[in-house]
């Protein structure tokens, strides 16, 4: 390891290449250096060897003393074209996004922190001392044995994705994020300086356009290996032990704002530590760990070197790849180049999705489909142009046996039909439980002063509810008034002689008939104000309706109409009281799935559903019908519990995207599995889809309007 002391730049020599160094005396000549090294046993071509002397003439540590008269030695041959081809393709669709990636990965320097390091030591030393870390593998394990032990607890709790990145907690979760950033830039830090290295530079990065600290600890590489290692996994540790501190306390919060900083400082580290910095497949802290204990420097770009060129001779029989020197660790780079380059794809995939959803929430789809091609062209496309750049390069200049020419043939259409074999597939959207039983609505308005309880169960022609209505007591009681008034009239007239023949008893008893209708519709009114119930069946609750709490008027009523604390509330003509049905059998789930995924989804095809917050287990179902029309609106419990984006339109909500209400119906035998109302989301085992249907479909969505 060379430190230049001015510009602190480290250049990394191994075995033959230091002892390379160490013979470049002013005098040696590339014949002699070849000579050297054949007899270490070591072979290297002219072409290595005149870039690995260029690759010190870069970092400055090679001077040439050949006065500028003399003709300079040639060290340098031209490199072969299939490397310059290769080169140039991948050079091409690099810059497409180049400045895309620049952006979501920026380095801003901004101090030495080497002062302020060695000033806040004193008060950082004790946790390096075998009690304090006595004291955090307790922690940690602690935190280990009751996530074991009340996993339940935690997974019910987490947070659906689209709540989590959402407006209401996206903004949380970032301040979270960079605060852990810099706990975790801190512990590398102060490691570094507790071992004796140096930390010469700190600032700022964006990281997916998200400020956080950075620390420059590559001094750590003149430590010892022991200490090196515990430079690089001190910002695993501190992130493992925040953790495991937040896990213990967020078991013991209170619901607030307090036990939401909690879980989100759970899941920001571990799904920090497990998917990114500790993950040994990509470049961090895991990566630099596993490459340093095996003594592999550069392990990410020799693994990808080698399955390159495993798939070079793969495809071509063996007339690429080739050349590339053989490694006692050939198989253990291949295995890591493999599954890095799966674990890519699949974090691709992720990310892309993610994107999305991100999109969705915050409607920022331009963006985000911005993001997502260049996020698509550096892990995917730039790859395959590269190796295939090779391939056409090496053709170009060489050529390609009959053999080699029939496997690269074959292998397009292999592709192909790779691309289109149908996989597995399966639809999530979100869902509410619908009821299925007859409803009963408040056919007059009035005021409740007595009704059944929900879950009662009932038999026809029950009553349910006693409404009153005071105007239409009064209307009945001054009908009546007026009829008794009328007929006492007529009476007397009838009794006198001198006035039983008066034209105007023809008048008084049609006026009587007219009277003695509006009663009767007034009492056929006042009846209607007893609620019965037309079938036998269990009373189940309707929708709840939240308070009111910016009105004090006593005629409002909140939560479901018939509950006793509404009694005597003012209930409007038309208002949903409740359902009348079996609670087994009287409702079904309905499940609102995107215009892009809809032409999978089929009648009869089995589905889970797993509601949200309940704790209950996933419930199966079939798919019974297909809306042949797009929803017009989604339930608000649905949106209010951000499982769907919507669109307030007065007081429904628009759905953001086009989506088909899909019913379903629940078949498990567990009985009460289901709550009226209850939502979550369905997985619905669909049609199989081939690979290149998904591409499209994620095209589809990303660019459209």
């Amino acid at each position: 390891m060379l430190k230049d002391p001015l510009t602190l730049e480290y250049v990394v020599l191994n075995d033959l290449e230091f002892n390379i160094f160490n013979q470049l005396d002013g005098r040696v000549t590339a014949s002699r250096l070849l000579q050297h090294v054949t007899r270490l046993g070591e072979g290297i071509s002219i072409e290595e060897l005149s870039g690995f002397l260029r690759h010190l003439a870069a970092r400055q540590l090679l001077r040439s003393t050949v006065s500028a008269s003399a003709a300079p030695p040639s060290f340098t041959k031209t490199a072969s074209t299939t490397k310059t081809a290769s080169a140039t393709t991948a050079a091409l669709v690099s810059a497409v996004v180049k400045p895309v990636l620049q952006l979501l990965r920026l380095r801003i320097p901004l101090l030495n922190p080497t002062r302020l390091l060695d000033a806040v030591m004193p008060v950082v030393q004790p946790l390096f001392q075998p009690a304090a870390v006595a004291v955090m593998i307790s922690v940690t394990a602690i935190a280990a044995v009751l996530v074991v032990l009340r996993f339940d607890e935690i997974t019910d709790s987490f947070p659906h994705i689209g709540t989590l990145l959402g407006p209401a907690n996206l903004p949380l979760m970032l301040l979270v994020f960079v605060i852990v950033k810099v706990l975790h830039e801190a512990g590398h830090a102060f490691t570094c300086r507790h071992f004796g290295a140096e930390c010469h530079e700190a600032g700022i990065m964006l990281l997916v356009m998200t400020p956080v600290l950075y620390t420059n600890v590559t001094d750590a590489w003149l430590l010892p290996r022991r200490q090196r290692l515990l430079v690089t996994a001190a910002g695993l540790v501190v992130e493992l032990v925040l953790a495991s501190v937040c896990t213990i306390l967020w078991f013991f919060a209170a619901p607030g704002l307090t036990r939401t900083v909690l879980l989100n400082t759970m899941i920001v580290c571990s799904v920090n530590t497990v998917l990114f910095n500790g993950n040994p497949l990509l470049r961090f802290d895991g990566y630099f760990l596993l490459s340093d204990w095996m003594n592999l420097p550069n392990l990410g770009q020799r693994a990808s070197a080698t399955v390159q060129a495993f798939f070079q001779r793969l495809l071509t029989a063996g007339e690429m790849g080739s050349d590339e020197p053989a490694d006692d660790r050939h198989g253990f780079l291949l295995s890591y180049g493999v599954l890095s380059l799966l674990y890519r794809t699949v974090l691709t995939i992720a990310i892309l999705k993610l994107l999305q959803t991100v999109g969705r929430e915050w409607n920022l789809r331009v963006v985000t489909a911005g993001i997502s091609v260049a996020v698509l062209f550096a892990f995917i496309v730039t790859p395959v142009a590269a190796f295939s750049g090779a391939l056409i390069g090496h053709h170009r200049t060489r050529g390609f046996r009959s053999s080699a020419k029939r496997r690269i043939l074959l292998a397009l259409p292999v592709l192909i039909a790779l691309a289109a074999i149908p996989l597995p597939h399966s639809v999530i959207a979100p869902a509410i439980v619908l009821p299925d039983a007859v409803p009963v609505y408040a056919s007059l308005p009035g005021q409740v002063f007595a009704a059944a309880n929900y879950g009662d169960t009932v038999q026809a022609g029950d009553v349910l509810a006693e409404f009153r209505n005071p105007d239409l007591q009064q209307r009945q009681q001054q009908l009546q008034a007026e009829l008794k008034e009328s007929r006492l009239r007529l009476e007397a007239i009838l009794r006198d002689p001198q006035t039983a023949g008066s034209p105007l008893v023809p008048a008084l008893r049609e006026s009587m008939l007219a009277v003695q209708g509006t009663l009767d519709n007034v009492n056929s009114e006042y009846a209607a104000l007893s609620i019965r119930s037309s079938i036998s069946g269990t009373l189940l609750p309707p929708r709840v309706t939240p308070t009111h709490d910016d009105d004090d008027l006593p005629e409002h009523w909140s939560g479901l109409p018939l509950e006793h604390l509404n009694r005597q509330s003012w209930i409007n003509r038309g208002t949903l009281l409740g359902y009348v049905g079996e609670p087994e059998t009287s409702s079904h789930v309905a499940a609102f799935v995107s215009e892009y995924q809809l032409d999978t989804v089929r009648p009869g095809q089995s589905l889970q559903f797993l509601s949200v917050g309940t704790g209950a287990g996933a419930q199966r179902g079939i798919v019974e019908r297909v809306a042949p029309r797009a929803a017009d609106e989604l339930p608000s419990e649905i949106v209010a519990a951000r499982l769907a984006a919507a669109i307030p339109n007065g007081a429904k909500f628009r759905p953001a995207e086009v989506v088909y209400e899909v019913t379903i119906r629940i078949v498990s035998e567990e009985a009460g599995a289901t709550q009226l109302f209850g939502t979550g989301r369905v997985r619905i085992q669909t049609d199989s889809v081939s690979l290149w249907r998904r591409l499209q479909g994620w095209l589809q969505r990303t660019f459209s309007r």
